[in-house]
């Protein structure tokens, strides 16, 4: 890429070099990772995972994988991998796993389906609500003040509490109620 582009995200988590290269390399060869992972305020774990997905979100890269150590499938955040090693032994992924699903299930209990969530905009934020795409299939509504209300399907209201809570006083949850409740400043 030529030097005269650059991109940039606020608030990017540190990740060691180390680390985003064995991934990549796992992820691409379909082989284990053996890895010392540290949640905050937890004791250092180490982990034998097999990874299915990497995608970057908020600022931080984040790895979906199947731990062996409890079982299941799990969600790793890159910058708290402390050690990491691509072992030999390689591993099929499975058939049903849906990385979209995944993703939308991160740092939540998903809601079984999709429920419709809309925010209303300060006249102040409106133009820069408008200038992007925040969620696929969403709706934009005009109003005369200059305000704008943006609708959209979600199946984590965690995320969006915290997107919502980002825009501070510009922003008002309209429903469901139960995350307007939870943002109301």
């Amino acid at each position: 890429l030529s030097p005269a582009y650059s991109f940039t995200q606020p608030r990017q988590a540190v990740i060691a070099p180390a680390v985003f290269d064995a991934v990549t390399k796992a992820l691409d060869r379909k082989k284990i990772l053996k890895m010392e992972y540290q949640k905050p305020h937890q004791p250092k774990e180490f982990r034998i995972v097999e990874p299915w997905h990497l995608f970057f979100s908020d600022g931080q890269a984040y790895l979906i994988a199947h731990c062996r150590k409890r079982g299941a499938k799990r969600t790793f955040a890159l910058s708290r991998i402390l050690w990491i090693e691509v072992g030999e032994e390689g591993f099929t992924l499975p058939e049903n796993f849906n990385p979209e699903e995944a993703r939308h299930a991160m740092k939540a209990v998903p809601l079984e389906q999709g429920i419709e969530v809309a925010v209303l905009f300060h006249a102040y934020e409106a133009p820069f609500i408008k200038e992007r795409q925040w969620f696929e299939g969403q709706t934009l509504i005009e109003d005369p003040s200059g305000s704008v209300i943006l609708k959209f399907q979600t199946r984590s209201l965690f995320e969006i509490k915290k997107w919502v809570l980002s825009f501070g006083w510009t922003a008002r949850v309209l429903y469901p109620e139960e995350l307007a409740r939870d943002t109301a400043l």
